[in-house]
C-alpha cells in the first residue's frame, strides 16, 4: 500500500487528529514537504498544533472542536446551542433569563470564555450569555473540558471555550439566511467574503426577534405562568461585524475584527420565589474588536503572535410593579445601566527546539484593565476596577514517536482599582501542569494529567450589595482547584472510533453564601468540593453516508465539608445519541435524544433540598439541497414536547418548529 494511502486511511480513521491540540512533533523536526508557497500565512490559530499523519498523536478526548461547516450542518444559531451537543455541559436558564451552563460541573464563572482568544465575559459577574453570540458569527469553537493547556488565560479553573470568529475571506462570496419558528420566531443573516490575495475580508450581519416560546402542553399553570406561552420570554437581536486580514509578506500577517449585537429581552419570572420579580434588559449591547499580527521566523520555528482587544458592555435592566411592565412607581422599581468593559493585550509565542529530543516551548503573556460601573434610578455606585496578569510558559519534550512530555507553569496576579475601599492588597495566584502522552499502538493513544487552576472572585462576588441584601466581602480569596486525569482514544478500524476519559477535581476556597442575620448574607471562601466523573464517547460509520454516535457523562458533584453536601443542578447522568444520515447527495437527515438525570436543588422558600424530574429532549432536522446555491430544511427540537424545568421555577421551552431557507454563491473555481 502506497504512502499516499496510508495517510488517507490515517486521517479516515482518526478525523480529529489532524488539527489536535499539542502533542505533535515540533516544526524543526518534521520533515520537509514540498508545496507552493501561499500567498498569507497558514490559518492556525496557536492553541492549534498541525499534526502529520505518518506520526499520528493523542489530542485529548477533553479537547473538542466544531467549525463553521459543522454549524451550518447542524443549523444552529447560538454559541450556546452548539455547546450542549457536547454531553458534559448541562445548560439552563438563569434568574436572569440569560442562557448559562455547567462544564463537568463548574459553572460559567469558572470557565474561561474567550473570543478569539481574548476574554469574553462580562468583568462585573464573569459570565456571558452566549445565546447573544450567533453562530454566523463562528469559525470554530474550541472546548476544553479540564486543564489540557495553561494557554487559554486566567480564571480557568474548569476549563476554557474559546469561540474563533470567522476568518477572512473565508466563506461564500454572498450568502443569505432565511428561518421562521412558532412564536412568531424569525431569524435573518447574511454573510459577504472576499480574498483578493494580500487582502482578505468578511462582513455578516443579522436579526432575529420572538415574542414568546411555548411551553409544554402537559405544563400546569403556575404561580406567575398561565402555562401555554412563557411570560415576558420576548426577544430582539440585531447583530453585524467584520474582519479584515493583510498579508504584510509571506510569514506575516494583519488582522483586525469588530462585532457589535443590540439587543433587548424579557426576563421570564421566578415561579418559586415568595415575590414576583418583573424584569426586563431593555438594552444587552456589546461592541468587541481585535486587533493583531501573526508572524514566523527562523525557518517557521519560532511563530510569534500579538494581540490587542477591548470589549463593551451595556446593559440597561428595568424592574416593574407588576407583571404588565408598565409601572415603575413602587418601592421595587429601579431602572439601571451596567456598564462594564475589558481593555487587554497578550503575546503568545511557539518556539520548536532540539533535533535529537524535539522540544516545543509555548508562552503566554497578558495584561488586562477590567471596570464595572452603574447608575440609573437608585444611588449610584463609583467605578469598580482591577487588573489582571498572566504569564504562562509551556514545554513539551518529544521522546521518539511514542512518548511525549508536557510540563507547564502558570502565574496569575491580580491588581486592586478603585473600588469601595483603599485597602485593598495585590493577589498572587500560581498553576501548573503535568501531562504524559502514551501510543503504545497506530491508532491507540493513552494520557495522564495533573494540574492546578484558580480563579479570582469576580467584581461582583466581592462587591456586590444586591440592592441592600448582600454585605461586600473584600478579603475574598481566589478558588482553586486540583486535577487529575486519565485519558484514552482508540480507531481499531475505520469505521470505529472510541475515546473515554476519567477525571477528579478537588476544589478548596469554594466561594458560597453565608447568612449574616438580619436578611443579609455575605460571599466567603467557606467551602470545598470535589467533582469526580467519567466521559465516553463512541462513533460509528457503519455504511456510506451514515453516521451514529454515542456519548455518556458520569459526575459525582459533593461539597466534602459537613455532611457531604449535594451540589445543586448536577446531573449524574447525561447521555446522548445522535444520528446522520445522506441517503442521497441532496438531502440529509438528523437527530439527536439527550436524556438527563435527575437534578437536586434547594428550594427557595422552604430551604429544603428537593429534585428536580429526569428528562429526555429530542431533537431532529432534514435538510434538502435542490441546487448547488440553496438548501432547504425543517428542524424541531423539544419533539417529545416534554415538560421539564433546567432550573427549579424556570421551566424550559415546549416543542419548536423551524423552517428554513439558505442561499449562497460561490464563484465556480
Amino acid at each position: 500500500m502506497g504512502k499516499r494511502a496510508l495517510l488517507t486511511m490515517a486521517l479516515w480513521c482518526c478525523p480529529w487528529m489532524a488539527d489536535a491540540e499539542p502533542t505533535s512533533k515540533p516544526a524543526a523536526s518534521r520533515p520537509a514537504v514540498s508545496r507552493p508557497e501561499p500567498s498569507r500565512p497558514q490559518e492556525v490559530a496557536l492553541d492549534e498544533v498541525v499534526v502529520l499523519a505518518e506520526k499520528p498523536s493523542l489530542r485529548s478526548p477533553s479537547i473538542s472542536r466544531v467549525g463553521r461547516q459543522e454549524l451550518r450542518r447542524r443549523r444552529l444559531h447560538t454559541v450556546v446551542e452548539a455547546l450542549e451537543q457536547e454531553v458534559a455541559f448541562n445548560a439552563t436558564f438563569g434568574r436572569r433569563g440569560e442562557r448559562t451552563f455547567t462544564l463537568r460541573g463548574f459553572d460559567q464563572r469558572q470557565v474561561s470564555v474567550l473570543i478569539d482568544g481574548a476574554p469574553g465575559y462580562v468583568p462585573f459577574d464573569g459570565q456571558v450569555d452566549l445565546s447573544y453570540l450567533p453562530a454566523q458569527l463562528v469559525e470554530r469553537i474550541t472546548v476544553v473540558k479540564g486543564p489540557a493547556s495553561v494557554l487559554y488565560g486566567p480564571n480557568g479553573l474548569g476549563g476554557a471555550v474559546n469561540v474563533v470568529t470567522r476568518r477572512p475571506g473565508a466563506g461564500p462570496l454572498g450568502g443569505a439566511t432565511l428561518e421562521q419558528g412558532l412564536g412568531h420566531a424569525l431569524s435573518l443573516s447574511a454573510v459577504h467574503s472576499l480574498d483578493l490575495g494580500a487582502v482578505a475580508y468578511t462582513l455578516y450581519g443579522g436579526w432575529r426577534k420572538r415574542d414568546a416560546w411555548p411551553l409544554p402542553a402537559d405544563y400546569a399553570p403556575s404561580s406567575r405562568e398561565n402555562g401555554v406561552l412563557r411570560e415576558n420570554s420576548d426577544e430582539g437581536a440585531f447583530f453585524a461585524g467584520g474582519a479584515v486580514s493583510v498579508a504584510l509578506a509571506a510569514e506575516h500577517e494583519l488582522r483586525a475584527n469588530v462585532s457589535y449585537v443590540d439587543a433587548e429581552r424579557g426576563v421570564p419570572p421566578d415561579t418559586l420565589a415568595p415575590a414576583g420579580r418583573y424584569w426586563r434588559f431593555s438594552a444587552w449591547r456589546s461592541l468587541g474588536s481585535n486587533i493583531g499580527h501573526r508572524g514566523r521566523y527562523f525557518g517557521r520555528r519560532l511563530e510569534l503572535e500579538e494581540l490587542l482587544y477591548a470589549r463593551v458592555y451595556q446593559n440597561l435592566v428595568d424592574s416593574y410593579d407588576d407583571a404588565t411592565y408598565s409601572s415603575q412607581i413602587g418601592p421595587a422599581a429601579f431602572s439601571n445601566w451596567f456598564r462594564d468593559h475589558v481593555l487587554g493585550g497578550r503575546v503568545r509565542a511557539r518556539l520548536a527546539l532540539g533535533e535529537s529530543l524535539p522540544t516545543e516551548l509555548r508562552i503566554w503573556v497578558s495584561a488586562q484593565h477590567e471596570q464595572h460601573a452603574e447608575e440609573g434610578s437608585g444611588d449610584d455606585q463609583p467605578a469598580i476596577t482591577r487588573g489582571l496578569l498572566t504569564s504562562a510558559l509551556e514545554g513539551e519534550m518529544f521522546l521518539g514517536d511514542r512518548f511525549s512530555v508536557l510540563v507547564a507553569g502558570q502565574l496569575d496576579a491580580e491588581l486592586p482599582g478603585q473600588s469601595i475601599s483603599d485597602d485593598l492588597s495585590s493577589r498572587v495566584a500560581f498553576g501548573g501542569l503535568l501531562a504524559l502522552r502514551y501510543r503504545p499502538q497506530r491508532l491507540l493513544a493513552l494520557g495522564l494529567s495533573a494540574a492546578r487552576r484558580s480563579r479570582f472572585p469576580t467584581l461582583r462576588d466581592r462587591f456586590s450589595l444586591a440592592l441592600g441584601t448582600r454585605e461586600p466581602n473584600l478579603d475574598l480569596g481566589p478558588e482553586v482547584a486540583w486535577h487529575f486525569a486519565f485519558e484514552a482514544s482508540y480507531a481499531p478500524w475505520r469505521w470505529l472510533r472510541v475515546a473515554a476519559s476519567i477525571y477528579d477535581a478537588e476544589i478548596d476556597g469554594l466561594i458560597s453564601f453565608v447568612a449574616l442575620g438580619g436578611g443579609l448574607e455575605q460571599l466567603q471562601n467557606v467551602g470545598s468540593a470535589r467533582f469526580f466523573g467519567s466521559e465516553i464517547e463512541i462513533k460509528l460509520q457503519p455504511m456510506q453516508g451514515l453516521e451514529l454516535s454515542v456519548a455518556y457523562h458520569f459526575l459525582h458533584a459533593r461539597r466534602t465539608e459537613g455532611d457531604d453536601a449535594l451540589v445543586a443542578y448536577r446531573p449524574a447522568h447525561r447521555a446522548m445519541v445522535g444520528l446522520r444520515w445522506r441517503p442521497r447527495r441532496w438531502i440529509e437527515i438528523g437527530t439527536r435524544l439527550r436524556m438527563v438525570a435527575e437534578r437536586h436543588y434547594e428550594h427557595p422558600v422552604s430551604a429544603s433540598w428537593e429534585v428536580l424530574e429526569p428528562y429526555a429532549s429530542w431533537e431532529a432536522r432534514v435538510s434538502v439541497h435542490p441546487t448547488r446555491h440553496m438548501t432547504l430544511w425543517l428542524r424541531g427540537t423539544n419533539l417529545l414536547d416534554g415538560g421539564y424545568e433546567g432550573k427549579a421555577g424556570f421551566p424550559e421551552p415546549g416543542r419548536m418548529i423551524w423552517l428554513g431557507l439558505e442561499l449562497r454563491y460561490d464563484p465556480p473555481g
